[in-house]
């Protein structure tokens, strides 16, 4: 599997958003691709690292999207559209 191709349909929803910033819970997260996110994703801040040596965030990074806030005790996210990507 390519790197980001598990998580390109949760970058497809972020792309299809029309506002700068989306809040998005795990939940949330997880009913877009339709399968669990990994304990990692719960537990370590660094999963969420906009580095594109992750695969997950080389999904959201390629349409534009960067995670700006996540809180791991409220599980959740919050994604911010990259200035260049308006």
């Amino acid at each position: 599997m390519a790197k980001g191709t598990r998580y390109r349909r949760l970058a497809q929803h972020l792309a299809a958003q029309r506002g700068a910033e989306v809040h998005l819970s795990f939940t949330e997260i997880e009913s877009v691709p339709g399968y669990v996110l990994p304990p990692s994703a719960r537990r370590h801040r660094p999963w969420w690292a906009d580095d594109q040596s992750h695969g997950e965030t080389t999904a959201w990074l390629s349409e534009g999207w960067q995670a700006t806030a996540v809180s791991l005790d409220a599980e959740h996210v919050t994604y911010r559209r990259l200035p260049s990507s308006s």
